[in-house]
């Protein structure tokens, strides 16, 4: 969590001229910022990321979905959506591939980005205090990826899949589409 914050900070503030908006989910998908060009706004929602702020599981379609619901009525020449996921879509009312051809109806693109090693990552589970302060590790769950989800979401929508094993590669990954998503303003 720490290093995809930062590669994702580092991404935002090398996009001044654009409108960005930025949804979290686990178990259920959160607009932390409707689409804006307040790049410290943005910063700070991203500081504030929280583990256990949302339910836990991974709701890929929802959060898909509620980012198009934010670039819906964008009037941008180009509407991007990035999904970074860690586990596969195991929770949720909306499947992924529904989300993806929703997604392709508004002329939204995604590009999908799965993190861990060897397909899956290793989840910290720690227990909390009654005020919601951590204090202990508990275990360290598997979370599984599901790489051809992901190169399915964004081949529906003209979109790219990208694995990131290391913090390199994850910033190698937003250079990428850092260069294949200009426009001019």
């Amino acid at each position: 969590m720490t290093v995809a914050r930062k590669v994702v900070k580092d991404f935002i503030e090398h996009r001044p001229n654009d409108r960005v908006g930025f949804v979290v989910f686990g178990g259920e998908a959160v607009t932390k910022s409707p689409l804006t060009s307040d790049v410290d706004f943005l910063l700070t929602q991203v500081d504030e990321v929280r583990l256990r702020e949302l339910k836990q599981g991974t709701a890929i379609g929802m959060g898909l979905t509620t980012g198009i619901a934010r670039l819906r009525k964008s009037e941008s020449k180009t509407r991007v959506l990035i999904l970074l996921t860690d586990g596969d879509s195991n929770v949720g009312s909306i499947n992924p591939i529904t989300a993806a051809h929703l997604a392709r109806q508004e002329k939204i693109r995604i590009y999908t980005i799965g993190i861990g090693k060897q397909n899956r990552v290793l989840v910290p589970i720690y227990s909390y205090d009654m005020m919601g302060n951590r204090t202990h590790l508990i275990a360290q769950v598997p979370s599984y990826l599901n790489p051809e989800l992901l190169v399915e979401v964004s081949k529906i929508t003209g979109g790219k899949a990208y694995m990131a094993r290391d913090t390199g590669a994850l910033t190698q990954v937003l250079k990428e589409i850092d260069r294949l998503e200009t426009s001019k303003v």
